[in-house]
């Protein structure tokens, strides 16, 4: 390089040191110590790879996988997934499809299957109400913290599946539900279960 001009080594240094100072700030030590306190409150426990109830599915995202699961209910639970269904669809769902859902989420809890959905309105409420009234094991993957429902309207349903089932989430307690941790959201959906059944959705 010529005196004074930048090597591209230079430059992706200046990048990184660049990088890191925007970050720093956003690096709360105290806001880390306020999620755990949150999970302590709420009875919420952490997962990892090397528990013995950690999805075996979850390894074919490959580097996407999540670093830890959020689980409120007894985390043991999470073993009884393996082989499970998800059924998710629409959360404007016709009344058809609502009851195709709920005999769908039936006839599987029947055959010993484990539900596993999404905990929104629609096909997921449809699918997690038939595997309560079977007294089958039904998951809720929510998007944001698991101290806070989303949606509010659900918090009777959340309770009842955290009694019997488990709520999961790969966020702490203190993260809000986004609009792209739902996409985050779905990935763990369907690979914590043998098959996904889109009951009802729009073409998108």
């Amino acid at each position: 390089a010529a005196p004074g001009e930048a090597t591209p080594e230079g430059m992706r240094r200046a990048e990184l040191e660049a990088g890191i100072a925007r970050w720093t700030p956003r690096v709360s030590a105290r806001s880390v110590v306020r999620s755990l306190e949150q999970s302590a409150r709420f009875g919420i426990a952490c997962s990892i790879p090397e528990d013995p109830w950690w999805p075996p599915g979850l390894a074919d995202l490959g580097p996407c996988a999540p670093l830890a699961l959020w689980s409120r209910g007894d985390a043991r639970r999470i073993a009884g997934l393996v082989g499970s269904a998800a059924i998710v669809g629409s959360r404007s769902a016709t009344d058809y499809g609502r009851d195709v859902a709920f005999e769908l989420a039936g006839g599987l809890v029947d055959r010993g299957v484990a539900i596993v959905s999404g905990g929104a309105y629609g096909i997921d409420e449809a699918a997690h109400r038939a595997t309560l009234a079977g007294e089958g094991l039904t998951a809720a993957v929510l998007a944001g913290g698991l101290d806070r429902f989303y949606p509010a309207g659900h918090e009777e349903l959340f309770r009842r599946i955290a009694a019997v089932g488990v709520l999961l989430a790969e966020v702490p307690c203190g993260v809000p539900p986004t609009g792209f941790r739902f996409l985050q959201r779905n990935r763990l959906i369907a690979a914590l279960s043998a098959a996904t059944v889109v009951v009802e959705a729009g073409s998108r």
